[in-house]
């Protein structure tokens, strides 16, 4: 198996165009959507499914224009997780990195409920990235 992390490199990091560089720390998840999207089989890459990460960055410390993370042809890697448990949750950091041409982000999250704070890790592999910042689409393979 090829895995490359994206994220740390003794020279330049490789990370694709659409990432969120300066990190996404605080920031906050407000809902998450699962869709499952029609097969076009004409495509060079059929999109089979999307997971939506729709998120309020005014809080974050660092990038403060990231508004919705799509991810195309998902796959939830973290077992026993609902998506409901994802929603309210900040983000931490993250690690993006690559395994046979797809990517695999693992995000720690931070549930702050009003017992107990506790962190958590999600992860998630998909082949292409859409992101919207501040109203713009941008589109990535």
């Amino acid at each position: 198996m090829k895995k490359n992390d994206l994220s740390v490199s003794d020279e330049k990091p490789r990370l694709p165009e659409w990432y969120w560089n300066r990190g996404l720390h605080d920031a906050k998840i407000v809902r998450i959507e699962k869709l499952e999207l029609p097969y076009d089989y004409k495509q060079r890459i059929p999109t089979r499914n999307c997971f939506v990460v729709h998120i309020d960055s005014k809080q974050s410390m660092f990038d403060t224009s990231v508004r919705e993370i799509r991810l195309f042809n998902y796959k939830i890697l973290t077992a026993d997780l609902p998506t409901s448990d994802i929603e309210g949750t900040h983000w931490i950091t993250d690690q993006l990195t690559e395994e046979n041409g797809k990517y695999v982000l693992q995000v720690e999250l931070q549930n702050s409920g009003k017992k107990s704070r506790y962190n958590f890790l999600f992860k998630i592999r998909f082949e292409s990235a859409e992101i919207i910042r501040n109203g713009t689409v941008s589109n990535y393979g």
